[in-house]
């Protein structure tokens, strides 16, 4: 079924919504997931060159995952509201 926009929408439009609030709670819960995966990758007992070649991956999966989810110029606002997140 096609959508129609209303004309009212044309007139007064909706607000748009801020994004920043889902995007930095994700952005948490995929660091604290990488997080524990660094932890466990720690403790197990496998070759050290074999632990070195899968953090090496979880790393850039880490950094594809998070890059696009908050800024630079939103780093300040995300730290604040995740304080053990940040970045030294």
């Amino acid at each position: 079924m096609k959508k129609y926009m209303l004309f009212s929408d044309l007139i007064n439009p909706r607000p748009m919504r801020d994004t920043s609030e889902i995007r930095f709670q994700l952005h948490h819960e995929l660091n604290q997931c990488y997080q524990k995966l660094f932890d466990s990758l720690a403790s197990m007992q496998i070759k050290e060159g074999d632990v070195a070649t899968v953090a090496q991956l979880l790393l850039n999966s880490r950094l594809d995952a998070l890059k696009h989810l908050v800024s630079e110029a939103e780093r300040p606002a995300y730290d604040a509201r995740y304080p053990e997140d940040a970045e030294d």
